[in-house]
């Protein structure tokens, strides 16, 4: 299984598990899934894209596990390697999330802080509620900010292997309300900007959180 946003880094890793050596790879197929054949093996990589969770882990598990079973039969199918998978893992765990939490979504009362917009609850990796915080340096807010926030949260952000992938999905779900609102040119405008920083790596102007009041 691998992330969308880094088929290489992907290929990279699941190489380096199996004692392969991915530089010369060439990609044979790429669409749902990307396909790769090791340069001067009789290896063939396949990078599936899946949501992170247990349940997809159980479903391409269990592919691997009938593909081997099905070799070991005679049956005329492919033959996995032996060796464990490469899965993103979670550090923090799986347990009930807000999938929004970011300081916007934090209402001051005279009581306290209370934390609103549950639209997105879910179940999930507890990466999930740190990584909108991630991104607020897209807008301009200091990258200390972010580790503080971490610090806070008591986790350390360098130890979660799996919380990058998730910044990237979290930065490309942020141009889906842009997208839908097609009637401003400064609208059009700044989700142009934002696909262009993204593909480029580079930022050269903090993002802009537009009002789409019509």
């Amino acid at each position: 299984m691998a992330s969308r946003t880094s088929p290489q880094d992907a290929l990279a890793d699941a190489c380096a598990r199996a004692g392969l050596d991915a530089s010369g790879a060439s990609v044979l197929y790429d669409r749902s899934n990307t396909v790769y054949k090791i340069a001067g093996e009789p290896v063939v990589v396949r990078l599936r894209y899946a949501p992170g969770s247990g349940a997809w882990r159980d479903r391409l598990a269990t592919s691997v596990q009938v593909t081997g079973w099905l070799h070991e039969q005679g049956f005329p199918a492919v033959r996995p390697l032996d060796i464990p998978q490469p899965e993103t893992t979670w550090t923090l765990g799986r347990g009930m999330i807000h999938g929004d939490a970011w300081t916007d979504n934090v209402i001051h009362t005279r009581d306290g802080a209370v934390l609103a917009d549950w639209d997105s609850v879910s179940y999930g990796p507890r990466e999930q509620d740190i990584v909108p915080a991630s991104i607020r340096h897209r807008f301009g807010r200091p990258l200390t900010e972010w580790r503080e926030f971490c610090a806070a949260y008591g986790t350390d952000p360098d130890s979660l292997p799996g919380l990058d992938m998730l910044r990237q999905m979290r930065e490309l779900r942020t141009l889906v309300p842009y997208i839908r609102s097609t009637g401003k040119p400064e609208v059009q405008a700044e989700v142009s900007r934002r696909i262009a920083d993204l593909m480029s790596g580079t930022q050269p102007e903090p993002w802009q959180a537009l009002n789409l009041v019509s």
